[in-house]
């Protein structure tokens, strides 16, 4: 057994290198220009680009309504990977959309009686990818969109009143196929809308259909009992070429089972029990992982308490891995699972009821465990974390691990941990997530900890910023203070470096970063002020102080230049594109709402 893996990627998602994505190298804008929505009428949007001295310069999209685009399937632990397609904005005045890998942005939009997809690359010209006429009432497409992993690919979905058929987007090359043409209009579950670069999935009906590229839908065949439905939340390998899935029949009893791209599904629990849906976007999901390859799938049943098997596709023996000898009995919460490798389960395991916490939303107690198989159904187990000091089993001593969230850092090496102590103050901690030399010595590195809420976290270029707010302590006070960290997470250890501090009153929010430079927007009673940071060194200053006033969320250029609005309100901001050395230039625009998308 080799005890030091290197893992560089949890669930073996794509590698930092890939970051760039295939739509960050196109040409046609310079990397000096930032994307603009400005509001010309009530919410109707012209989008215009801006550039290094606040050139302004028409696109061809104007008069959009910004539609919220919602991302199914994404796992909540992974929102500070840059190199995966994430959810964007729906927060400090933004629209919800998707970002890409290397900045491009997905947004739904609505003009001229079509709902469209609109991509909004970093550096060359926005363009429409997909666009499909409205009905007489409501939009032509359903707000979720699922893009595959390598960022080529896009699933979207009309609703029955304007077809109800599904469309598959090649997003660098502007060509969709309807892949649904030969059915009659479906019923589709937005949320099962799953896609890679051979093969679509969804949900219609109670029906699992796949689309291999190039060819039509049509159901999947499964031995469903009378009365099961395909649930509407599957999951999707890495590799893109399998897809796990729950049937669900009376009582709320479901069967596993696993699709490929061709054949019929195979069921991997033959008879109903009470598995846990995926809740791939809970923050101590996913309960239901795959494989990379589809080799293995990993589930979570709720019995006397929370219980965690493996099959091997497609047998329909499963290995019970929270079990005596290795495992004591009265674990009662499993989360976070994911593979490492297919040969490599990585999962978080506790006891709420032993633990100083009394909620349902934290694993309690808790270690992260990893399980290897040797592809002979056996398994051999290591406990990563050793809170405990026990790295290998039989693990009998109780851990000390309460998490509330956890989170792959940027570089997928290691995890950042939001918990509590025994006092319920929060913390925040990190572990690499290789096995490491077999010693019992405890690899949780504590960064912050006496928090009184937990901290909020957003990526930073190779660092992550870390919000830790301070409660209000009653109905009277202005509010509590806030402080502000860099996380850094290059070379082998994790520093915390203080950025700013904020006093009572004050909410810090609107963050951004492009490059070596990240900002955010400090809300007060008397008005608002913009700060910028250098993260090569951490030195922070004021941008712009607006006082009884309001400013828009920021757009960041190359070298921490800026663009925002500013104004006595929302409605009525003057735009205004900021220098390095925060000399403001005011744009050629009306005052009016809008909001920069940051880089």
């Amino acid at each position: 057994m080799n005890y030091l893996i290197l893992t560089p990627l949890l669930l073996c998602l794509p590698t930092l290198a890939q970051v760039s994505g295939p739509h960050a190298g196109a040409t046609g804008r310079s990397a000096e220009t930032c994307p603009l929505f400005v509001e010309g009428a009530p919410g109707r949007y012209d989008l215009l680009w801006v550039g290094a001295a606040g050139r302004v310069v028409a696109t061809p999209f104007a008069d959009l309504e910004l539609i919220d685009a919602e991302l199914p399937g994404f796992a909540a632990k992974d929102i500070l990977r840059p190199n995966l397609p994430r959810p964007f904005g729906g927060r400090a005045g933004l629209p919800e959309g998707i970002e890409l890998p290397g900045g491009a942005h997905l947004f739904l939009v609505r003009s001229a009686g079509a709902t469209s997809l609109l991509l909004v690359p970093p550096t060359s010209a926005p363009r429409r990818v997909f666009s499909l006429p409205d009905p007489v009432q409501g939009s032509a497409l359903l707000p979720q969109v699922h893009v595959s992993t390598d960022a080529r690919f896009a699933l979207l979905a009309s609703p029955p009143q304007a077809g109800g058929d599904v469309y598959r987007v090649d997003l660098l090359s502007g060509t969709a196929e309807c892949v649904t043409l030969a059915t009659a209009a479906l019923d589709v579950e937005g949320d099962s809308l799953r896609v890679s670069a051979s093969c679509a999935w969804f949900v219609a009906g109670g029906d699992l259909w796949r689309a291999r590229r190039g060819e039509s839908a049509s159901p999947v065949s499964v031995a469903a009992l009378p009365e099961e439905e395909v649930l509407s939340d599957p999951v999707l390998s890495a590799q893109g070429d399998h897809l796990a899935f729950l049937l669900e029949g009376e009582d709320d009893q479901r069967r596993l089972a696993l699709a490929g791209t061709s054949g019929a599904a195979s069921l991997l629990t033959a008879t109903p029990r009470e598995i846990l849906e995926p809740d791939a976007d809970d923050s101590l999901g996913p309960f239901l992982s795959i494989a990379q390859d589809g080799s293995r799938v990993a589930w979570i049943e709720q019995q006397a308490t929370h219980e965690l098997f493996v099959a091997d596709a497609p047998q329909q023996t499963a290995l019970h891995i929270t079990v005596d000898p290795e495992f004591p009995t009265y674990l009662d919460n499993v989360g976070v699972l994911g593979f490492a490798n297919p040969g490599r389960l990585c999962f978080f395991a506790g006891d709420l009821q032993l633990s100083t916490v009394d909620e349902d939303d934290v694993l309690g107690a808790s270690e992260m465990y990893s399980a290897f198989f040797d592809g002979s159904g056996n398994a051999t187990y290591f406990n990563v974390t050793r809170t405990n000091g026990q790295a290998l089993p039989p693990f009998t001593e109780l851990a000390s691990l309460n998490v509330t969230e956890a989170l792959v850092d940027p570089s997928g090496l290691r995890f950042i941990l939001v918990g509590e102590d025994e006092l319920e103050n929060q913390t925040l901690s990190c572990f690499p997530i290789a096995i490491g030399p077999p010693d019992d010595t405890d690899r949780v590195q504590l960064l912050l900890d006496g928090l009184d809420e937990d901290p909020e976290l957003f990526l930073a270029g190779d660092g992550v910023l870390v919000l830790a707010a301070i409660e209000e302590e009653d109905d009277f006070s202005p509010g509590g203070g806030s402080d502000l960290y860099l996380l850094e997470l290059l070379g082998a250890g994790v520093t915390a470096q203080p950025l700013a501090s904020y006093g009572a009153g004050s909410l810090i929010d609107r963050f951004t970063h492009a490059g070596h430079h990240a900002a955010w927007v400090e809300a007060t009673p008397f008005g608002e002020r913009v700060h910028r940071a250098d993260l090569s060194n951490g030195a922070v200053e004021l941008l712009l102080d607006e006082p009884g006033g309001v400013v828009s969320p920021v757009g960041l250029l190359p070298g921490g230049r800026a663009l925002l609005g500013r104004g006595a309100n929302a409605g009525a901001l003057q735009f205004l594109h900021l220098g390095r050395a925060g000399a403001a230039t005011p744009l050629p625009l009306a005052p009016s709402s809008g909001f920069p998308i940051p880089r």
